[in-house]
């Protein structure tokens, strides 16, 4: 799966020093996108799955990344084409 463009691209070292509340926003960007439901926001909230968990990984908190994709694919359970693009993704 394809990175995200500089653009769309979560920097994990700006993650970190921004780690506070910027996780949050980017949460907030994956749930959105997720929410409309087509096929490029689905591929933009993977692309930023992806970088979080770097960052999650970076962090030691791979345990609290993994909860919160418990999450998401709780929520989302019945988008089978955004559960593919996760399963793709290795997420």
């Amino acid at each position: 799966m394809p990175r995200s463009s500089p653009e769309e691209h979560v920097n994990p070292i700006q993650l970190l020093r921004n780690r506070r509340c910027t996780h949050q926003r980017h949460i907030a960007k994956v749930k959105s996108a997720i929410q409309q439901r087509q096929p490029k926001d689905y591929e933009r909230a993977v692309i930023l799955l992806m970088d979080l968990h770097d960052l999650a990984v970076r962090q030691g908190d791979e345990t609290g990344f993994q909860l919160t994709m418990e999450e998401l694919r709780k929520i989302h359970a019945a988008k089978s084409a955004f559960l593919r693009r996760l399963a793709k993704a290795n997420l």
